[in-house]
């Protein structure tokens, strides 16, 4: 499923603006490389190798999304089933192996510096509620001060202290 959207960038101080085409789009074996670049780029100070990163897109491929802006890769979705409460260490591998998943974890919902403000993951948010429907909760790792953003989705911190970031949780309500 793709998402389209318009977003406005600035393009000279003169605040001159350019409508560009921005788009959420399934990623795939040959976005790896590009994708384990953005991981880099974006969080610095959050490493995790290759191995890793490539090992969770196998684990669940239709959780990962690429984000771009013209063509350009601007962010990405990394997203899979997983266990409440034990959310996925930094560089680790990652495995479905305690039963049956009992949440839906978003590890990365990331985007570019020169791209953020444009509202892009929200434009994704419907996706990742499609991915969640059989899962009461979602849950991430919040870092770098990210907490109150996603508290303006719905989650709230959890007891589970991580220990890369706050874990937070969304209860989903399926009675809508």
């Amino acid at each position: 499923m793709l998402y389209y959207c318009m977003v406005s960038i600035i393009c000279n101080p003169t605040k001159n603006v350019m409508s560009l085409k921005s788009i959420w789009r399934p990623m795939n074996k040959q976005d790896l490389d590009t994708f384990v670049h953005l991981t880099y780029e974006i969080w610095p100070n959050h490493w995790e190798s290759p191995k890793s990163l490539i090992a969770r897109y196998h684990l669940y491929p239709n959780g990962f999304q690429i984000y771009e802006i013209d063509n350009m890769p601007s962010g990405y979705l990394m997203s899979h089933p997983g266990y409440l409460n034990c959310p996925p260490e930094l560089n680790e591998t990652y495995a479905l192996d305690k039963g049956k998943p009992t949440c839906y974890h978003i590890h990365d919902a990331a985007i570019v510096k020169t791209a953020r403000g444009n509202n892009a993951i929200k434009q994704v948010w419907p996706y990742i509620l499609e991915l969640a429907t059989a899962y009461n909760i979602i849950s991430l790792i919040a870092v770098d001060n990210t907490e109150s953003f996603w508290s303006k989705l719905g989650f709230i911190p959890s007891n589970f202290q991580a220990n890369y970031g706050t874990h937070m949780i969304l209860k989903l309500n399926k009675n809508k």
